[in-house]
């Protein structure tokens, strides 16, 4: 079978983690791995992936033309034809710039995790030649929020391949938007099971309540401190940990840790709740290993990785139906599944947890079987491979094994 060569557009370096795991099992599943960053590390292999350095916004403008100029030369000796029609698609220096090291990367596919890096590239998607799939992650409605290049997403919709959801749920959503309909498909979110895994939780007289997310309106912080809130004040002892750092800058939302620093404060929760900030993957799993229940209070979601990692380490979950949330926890099984806006909801889930640890140990059981028949990263994996085979099969009108 081909090697096919997939690039992944201004991740960064490194990615989130479970960008880092997908990326590094579709290379061991025979793929050929790069990544565009614009702080490129030495050396550029990273382990089975090759990052290249795409050039910064901020660049000085003789250093800028020097490499265009370089860039445009050696496409030109290799692929006259692309770069010509890399001329007519991007107009603009600054653009073909960015664009030229990924057209001399010779990808079959491109991959963008995120829209607004998937928008400023838009007229270069035709010109590339291969299939580009465009990444939603998140609620689109709630993505739009305060975002002036959302207006672009029909345009963007239109451009890419095909787009990538994590639920059916996005999905819909999507389509509702504008997407053409077949044009979505569907890939869950996953979880590596052999390395979140379940360890011994000696019950003690305090709820050890974890939350795991990046600190912004759409995780509903206000509403899981509300719920901690009543849990002190009808007497149970309680605890609550958050692990999280501002929002991915691709994402282009602005953090909300300060409003959350006062919600704190102003509930008087001081000696209650911990704002840890951003940590490292090991501590994200001691962290769920030490705590007895994951509080995911989301007013927005596509399908939340940390849902996921919690169920795998035997944890019951209290969620709310946002998004994609409902089709990996169902009521009363493997957590309970709340409205959103819901403070109340979310206090008596968690009292309920708090007062049946049967009920407790009964549900985290459920979530970690959930997890490994239907969220691990072997079948996001496969399915990764698929999308990606399936979109060069179609564009070149031949077997990938060609």
């Amino acid at each position: 079978m081909k090697e096919l060569h997939l690039l992944e557009v201004d991740l960064g370096w490194p990615p989130e983690d479970y960008l880092r795991r997908k990326l590094d099992g579709l290379a061991t599943a025979g793929f050929r791995v790069s990544v565009t960053a614009e702080r490129a590390p030495r050396p550029r292999r990273q382990g089975n992936v090759v990052v290249i350095r795409l050039p910064s916004r901020l660049e000085p403008r003789a250093f800028a033309a020097f490499w265009l100029l370089r860039d445009a030369v050696v496409l030109g000796v290799r692929d006259p034809a692309r770069l010509v029609a890399l001329a007519r698609g991007v107009r603009r220096a600054h653009l073909l710039r960015r664009v030229l090291p990924i057209a001399l990367a010779r990808p079959d596919v491109v991959h963008f995790e995120w829209k607004r890096p998937a928008i400023a590239m838009l007229p270069a998607f035709e010109a590339l030649g291969v299939p580009v799939v465009v990444s939603n992650h998140a609620a689109l409605t709630a993505s739009k929020v305060g975002d002036p290049a959302a207006d672009a997403y029909p345009d963007l919709f239109a451009a890419a391949t095909a787009v990538h959801c994590v639920s059916e749920a996005g999905r819909r959503e999507t389509e509702r938007l504008g997407l053409a309909p077949g044009k979505a498909r569907v890939v869950r979110n996953a979880v590596d099971t052999s390395l979140f895994t379940p360890a011994p939780r000696p019950r003690d007289a305090t709820l050890r309540v974890i939350g795991v997310g990046g600190v912004d309106w759409k995780k509903g912080y206000g509403y899981a401190l509300g719920a901690i809130a009543r849990l002190r004040a009808a007497g149970i002892a309680v605890s609550f940990e958050i692990l999280g750092g501002d929002p991915a800058p691709a994402s282009g939302r602005p953090g909300d840790r300060q409003r959350v620093l006062y919600l704190i404060h102003d509930l008087g929760l001081d000696d209650a709740v911990t704002l840890r900030g951003q940590v490292s993957q090991q501590e994200v799993l001691e962290r769920l290993r030490a705590s007895d229940v994951l509080l995911q209070a989301s007013i927005s979601e596509g399908l939340p990785n940390a849902v996921l990692e919690a169920m795998a380490c035997g944890l019951p979950v209290v969620v709310t139906d946002a998004g994609g949330v409902p089709e990996a926890v169902t009521d009363g099984v493997e957590g309970f599944v709340c409205p959103r806006y819901s403070a109340d909801a979310l206090a008596d889930a968690l009292a309920r947890i708090a007062s049946d640890p049967v009920l407790a140990r009964r549900m985290g059981e459920a979530g970690r079987k959930r997890v490994c028949a239907e969220f691990a990263l072997e079948r996001q994996v496969e399915a990764f491979a698929g999308l990606y085979r399936g979109l060069v099969t179609a564009r070149d009108g031949r077997s990938p094994s060609a």
